[in-house]
């Protein structure tokens, strides 16, 4: 029966003052509930529907979703199928955690335990999926997807629109303004829905019913209601900002007290890393608090409430299951944070990448950093890794006394104005060459390396790009390429590279462990399956997004070579190529950088190295 209690007006100041007290016995409950229910939709749900749905589309032979294959995709019917399965599950995943946060939420009907509490909650849901309401239930998708648009973090909030639509769209004002007056819209369509979920999990009403009640209180109320989420929110966010701020000093403090200025880059991955979960727990709890607002207003204007009956009869879980269950808890968190501390050590030491801020694209630096210091050298290398990049490209020939040296040109000429080859001079007579000077003065008297001695400096903290530069000594220069590799067991941070393909093979038959990848300043006809090849090394110009997908079919990575400005770096982005090999990485760093904290640290790190 319906709850006869006089409609009262959204008090938005009385609203505010009661609302501590209105959540203050239900945040332990609600706070486990959103932490289990992400970890499970991150480390599990998540993968697996993306893994099957990718599945799916590649036996559709449509291998990625890109603004130049959406046509194509969009005439494929198994397409449609997996858009609306998809859907359809993670409307009822959505319903779940609505309903979750909905009920633990409440004041008056819960039972003060999580699990018994989530158990009537299911129980409603079932109920709702009987056969004859099915048809119902579908009939609402449109309803459940309006709200988890207006909420801060549901499982629609990883579903985003691919950031190369977004691209697309924002890069056009008109789209842009259409794209904002949607958005505007949704969230206005939004508010008389705002409480069909609580007349149908606390108050027992059919969908229609909940649908009704939800239009009645919400009648001249959609404002006062929106400006009490508005401030609220505000508040809350303001309160997590500054408790984000203090851990974040926090740790940068221990971070100082413990190292002093020498900074690591995984250092910085940890405070990424923090500040990302801080993050994280600022969305969760602003969906949490939005819906006890809703909760607190949904009792308060005379929404219907009828639980006690199914309270009564919720069963108390046995304390060995309570137990199993709690356990599994701890065990997820525990294994969630060691599998994010151990992605955070695998993007920064082993790999030598400061911290992984594209997500996808490894900046590769040219010669080193040879916009900035002497190429193939010592302090190009330095400077490359002070500048944040991935990887480090260097060039390498042999010597007349077979020794592997970092070096590019055919000839001395450019570097020391002298006609000899390398292939010519000794090591010792190489080792006497002023490498710096030509570039600037400060670098006076630096040295052409030794591969030997570049590897033994930095590694296993920096990765290597090697290109092979054979002068008529291919094979002679790929096996003592890999045998200087394998005396430092440095596989996994060396990979090989040429333009001359046997080179790159014979490096491969000496030791299949190599990665080698050619150089195609020019592409003609398709790339082969059978090429041996782990990599393309592209010219910017010949890259394509039908290239793109053609090595990637056959499980080849793409990097492109010179990117150097931000048309170019543009470009990449929205073709998620692999990597960018650049005189500039940390130009790349941050033109590469979406969120406003990773740029921040970066003009930081900028600001410190000058």
């Amino acid at each position: 029966m319906e709850n006869s209690k006089k409609t009262e007006k959204v008090r938005i100041f009385r609203s505010i003052k009661e609302l501590p007290r209105h959540f203050q016995r239900q945040w332990k409950s609600i706070l486990v509930f959103a932490i289990v229910f992400q970890l499970l939709m991150s480390f599990l749900i998540k993968p697996i529907s993306f893994g099957l749905g990718n599945s799916i589309l590649r036996r559709a032979n449509i291998p990625s979703l890109r603004l130049d294959s959406l046509s194509l995709a969009a005439s494929k019917p198994l397409f449609w199928l997996v858009v609306f399965v998809g859907m359809v599950g993670f409307a009822f995943l959505m319903l779940f955690q609505l309903s979750s946060y909905v009920f633990l939420s409440s004041t008056e009907h819960r039972t003060n335990q999580l699990w018994s509490d989530l158990g009537i909650v299911l129980r409603r849901i079932r109920y709702m999926l009987l056969p004859r309401r099915l048809l119902l239930l579908l009939l609402m998708l449109p309803i459940l997807i309006i709200l988890g648009l207006t909420y801060n973090q549901t499982v629609l909030s990883g579903f985003q629109v691919p950031k190369f639509i977004q691209e697309h769209i924002f890069s056009n004002n008109t789209l842009a303004s259409l794209a904002t007056i949607l958005a505007l819209l949704v969230t206005y369509a939004g508010l008389p829905l705002a409480f069909v979920l609580h007349g149908f999990i606390s108050g027992g009403l059919g969908w229609r019913a909940a649908l009704k009640q939800s239009l009645r209180l919400t009648k001249r109320q959609s404002i006062r209601l929106l400006i009490l989420i508005i401030i609220v929110q505000l508040i809350t966010a303001f309160i997590i900002h500054v408790l984000r701020l203090t851990v974040l000093t926090v740790v940068y403090g221990i971070i100082v007290l413990t190292r002093g200025n020498q900074l690591t880059g995984f250092d910085f991955s940890l405070m990424l890393g923090v500040s990302r979960l801080m993050r994280h727990f600022n969305l969760v709890m602003l969906t949490a608090i939005t819906l006890a607002v809703q909760s607190q207003q949904y009792q308060k204007l005379g929404g219907n409430i009828s639980l006690e009956q199914e309270k009564n009869q919720s069963k108390t879980i046995n304390r060995k299951v309570r137990w199993v269950l709690n356990s599994s808890i701890v065990i997820m968190i525990l294994l969630s944070f060691f599998m994010i501390g151990h992605q955070l050590f695998l993007n920064t030491v082993p790999h030598g990448s400061w911290w992984n801020l594209t997500g996808h694209v490894e900046i590769v630096a040219h010669r080193g950093s040879s916009r900035f210091a002497p190429e193939n050298t010592l302090a190009a290398v330095r400077k490359a890794v002070e500048q944040r990049a991935d990887r480090v490209e260097v060039d390498v020939q042999l010597t007349k006394d077979g020794h592997v040296v970092l070096f590019h040109d055919s000839t001395l000429q450019r570097i020391a104005n002298r006609p000899e080859r390398i292939k010519e001079l000794d090591l010792a007579e190489i080792q006497e060459i002023d490498a710096g000077s030509w570039f600037d003065a400060k670098y006076n008297n630096e040295k052409i390396p030794t591969l030997s001695e570049t590897l033994d400096t930095f590694l296993p903290y920096v990765n290597f790009n090697i290109e092979l530069k054979p002068d008529g000594n291919s094979q002679e220069l790929a096996h003592a390429v890999v045998e200087i590799i394998k005396e430092r067991n440095a596989f996994r941070q060396c990979d090989l590279s040429s333009l001359d393909k046997q080179a790159i093979l014979n490096a491969k038959e000496l030791d299949d462990r190599v990665t080698i990848g050619i150089i195609l300043p020019l592409i003609t006809g398709n790339f082969q399956a059978d090429d041996k090849m782990d990599y393309y090394s592209v010219e910017t110009s010949q890259i394509s997004i039908a290239k793109l997908d053609e090595a990637h079919q056959l499980g080849r990575a793409v990097y492109v070579w010179t990117v150097n400005d931000n048309a170019d770096f543009t470009k990449m982005r929205e073709l998620q190529v692999d990597g960018v090999i650049t005189d500039e990485p940390f130009l790349a760093r941050k033109f590469l950088t979406e969120t406003p904290f990773e740029l921040g640290l970066l003009n930081f790190l900028d600001e410190s190295s000058d």
